[in-house]
């Protein structure tokens, strides 16, 4: 498989994806965090 896609496709969710969750949450942050969390508190 060629890795330049997936390189790529690293640099686009870098540069349009992480930008966004850190500006705001997403559900994909709740679904990763809220077990967490639940299970601490």
């Amino acid at each position: 498989m060629d890795p330049g896609p997936a390189i790529w496709s690293r640099n686009v969710w870098i540069q349009v994806c992480a930008p966004q969750a850190l500006a705001a949450p997403s559900p994909y942050d709740y679904e990763i965090r809220e077990p967490r969390e639940t299970l601490v508190n």
